[in-house]
C-alpha cells in the first residue's frame, strides 16, 4: 500500500505525503499532466536543464507551484550533480534557480532548512526524491538520489546535517518519492556489481536493482525508525502516462519535488 496520494488542483495532479502535511509541511512531487510543452516534454515539464523551450517550463512552473500556493519565483533549486553533498538554505537564498539554471544555488543533491516558507525543489525521472522532516524541531531537507546517490549514501548525509542542527533521528520522518522501482531498473554486471546482492534481482531476461530498499535500508542504519519511513509505489517507467521516465523515453521532461515549512 501506498503511503502517498494523488490530488489535483483544476487540470494540475500531483503526489503528496499526507503525513507531512499533517505536521504543517508541504511535500509534493508534480505530475506530467497540465502543463504547456509539447512532446517529448508533454506537458508539464519543470526542468531548465533539458532542451525544453524556457518559456513553457517557467509557464509550467507557475501552474504548479500556484496549485500549491507557492510563488514559484521563490523557489530555491540546485545543480544535481548524483552526490551526496548537503546544502544549508537561508532566506536571502530564496528563488535562487527559480528562472535561470545558472542561477541555480550550489552544485549539491540535498538541501536543509529552519526557514519557513521556503520552498526548496529538486528535479527527477526516474531518480527518487527524498522528504525529510524533523517534526519537533522544525527541520526539513529535500534529497535527489540516484543509483550513485544511493551508493555514496545521501541519505546519511542529510540525517547528520539534521542532527547537527540540533534534530534527533527518533523525531525525523521521511518519504520515499516515486522513482524507477526493481521492475524496470535493469542493470548490467558491471553496475550489479557494485550493490550488495541483496539489492539485486535476478530475472529471466537479466538484472534489476532495487533503489528502494536500499535507499530504505540507509535510513534504518542512520538511525529513522522503520514505521517513520513513507514510501510512494508508483515506478517512474512502468507509469508514463503520470510520470516522466529518463530510462523509458530518453528525451523527456522532469517532475519537481517541493518541500516546505508552512508560515
Amino acid at each position: 500500500m501506498s503511503d502517498c496520494k494523488i490530488d489535483s488542483k483544476k487540470d494540475i495532479m500531483y503526489l503528496y505525503f499526507p503525513v507531512f502535511w499533517e505536521n504543517g509541511i508541504v511535500a509534493a512531487t508534480s505530475l506530467r499532466a497540465g502543463g504547456v510543452s509539447p512532446a517529448p516534454y508533454e506537458s508539464l515539464n519543470m526542468g531548465l536543464h533539458t532542451d525544453d523551450d524556457p518559456e513553457n517550463v517557467l509557464k509550467n512552473r507557475a501552474r504548479f507551484f500556484k496549485s500549491l500556493k507557492i510563488n514559484f519565483r521563490n523557489i530555491v533549486t540546485l545543480k544535481q550533480v548524483h552526490g551526496n553533498r548537503v546544502v544549508s538554505v537561508k532566506g536571502s537564498d530564496k528563488g535562487k534557480g527559480a528562472v535561470s539554471y545558472d542561477e541555480s544555488l550550489a552544485e549539491a543533491d540535498a538541501m536543509i532548512t529552519q526557514d519557513r516558507a521556503l520552498p526548496m525543489v529538486t528535479f527527477t525521472a526516474d531518480c527518487m526524491p527524498i522528504f525529510f522532516a524533523e517534526i519537533k524541531g522544525g527541520i526539513i531537507a529535500m534529497a535527489h538520489s540516484g543509483r550513485q546517490g544511493a551508493l555514496k549514501n545521501i541519505a546519511l548525509q542529510v540525517v547528520k546535517k539534521i542532527i547537527e542542527k540540533g534534530g534527533k533521528a527518533e523525531h525525523i520522518i521521511v518519504g520515499l518519492g516515486a522513482a524507477i522501482q526493481s521492475c524496470c531498473y535493469q542493470v548490467q554486471e558491471d553496475v550489479a556489481s557494485l550493490f550488495e546482492k541483496q539489492y539485486i534481482r535476478q530475472s529471466q531476461d537479466g538484472l534489476y536493482l532495487d533503489m528502494h530498499d536500499l535507499i530504505r535500508d540507509n535510513l534504518l542504519k542512520a538511525g529513522i525508525a522503520r514505521e517513520h519511513i513513507y514510501s510512494c509505489d508508483i515506478c517512474t517507467a512502468c507509469q508514463t502516462q503520470l510520470c516522466y521516465s529518463y530510462r523509458k523515453e530518453h528525451t523527456t521532461g522532469r517532475m519537481a519535488s517541493v518541500i516546505m515549512l508552512c508560515q
